[in-house]
């Protein structure tokens, strides 16, 4: 497996940042990864060691705000700005893939954006894989606070709080806890304007009765404190192109839970099928 980093533009010419594992031989496909909130692409080198040795080659992004990108952590201004960051993403695989099939992957706040990018008609990718969307918290803010963040929003919208998510949250690992709290470049911010178009936008997204047009795949586990289980399988129901499996006794990263290898291998049979 070799690994490749690569400084690359947005629209606005905010310069962002991906990885690229690619494994020897025949490359039998290409994902590409849009992480979640305070993440960031180098979190993922295991999980893209995992698709290499069944033959996927990965991209992961840092999108504006995230890892070695650039940007005021946990803030944007619009989310056609990330929309932006993950077009130019593409485009930069695009150049440098060598799969065939082309997959998009979006985890946790990176799955909110996938599922909106399909569904505003960015939708030149075979499939699509998301894990653990941000459609709704398990535990949202309450109503006041709600109301507060959006008066905030049009006053100070790069106002900054913490998102409250802990590593604990993340997986019942140990390990996997343990290098999350050690990972500087990890971070728990999020501005009141985020916030509000995450908000807004995973509510949109179960009112929002279009179709995604190509095959897609929900994964969530049961025991997740973070993303909403409920909302992912009821925006599962609406569209006709989606399957959706769920974990018993997993959190917020698949990935990175003891079921991990079930989760590679339900992708790959739903890949390959």
């Amino acid at each position: 497996m070799t690994l490749k980093e690569y400084n690359f533009h947005s629209k606005d010419n905010t310069r962002l940042f991906a990885r690229h594992w690619c494994p020897p031989g025949r490359v039998k496909g290409t994902v590409g990864i849009i992480h979640g909130i305070g993440d960031h692409s180098g979190r993922y080198a295991n999980w893209a060691e995992c698709f290499c040795q069944q033959q996927y080659e990965v991209f992961a992004i840092d999108y504006r705000g995230h890892g070695e990108a650039e940007g005021l952590r946990g803030h944007v201004n619009t989310l056609e700005e990330l929309f932006d960051d993950i077009s130019a993403f593409f485009s930069l695989i695009r150049d440098k893939k060598r799969g065939e099939s082309l997959i998009i992957y979006g985890h946790s706040m990176g799955g909110n954006l996938v599922l909106n990018y399909l569904l505003s008609g960015y939708n030149s990718f075979d499939r699509a894989i998301v894990t653990s969307p941000w459609i709704e918290l398990v535990k949202p803010p309450a109503g006041f606070v709600i109301k507060l963040a959006s008066a905030l929003n049009n006053i100070v919208p790069k106002f900054r709080i913490k998102n409250g998510i802990h590593s604990s949250q993340l997986s019942q690992v140990d390990k996997e806890r343990e290098q999350a709290g050690k990972d500087e470049k990890l971070h728990n911010w999020v501005s009141v304007r985020l916030f509000n178009l995450l908000y807004i936008s995973g509510i949109e997204l179960l009112a929002n009765k279009s179709q995604i047009s190509i095959p897609l795949l929900l994964l969530h586990g049961k025991d997740d404190k973070i993303t909403s289980l409920r909302a992912t399988k009821a925006f599962s129901n609406q569209q006709a192109n989606a399957e959706f499996i769920d974990y018993s006794n997993a959190l917020h990263e698949l990935h990175r839970e003891p079921q991990r290898e079930q989760v590679l291998q339900d992708i790959i049979d739903w890949i390959e099928v």
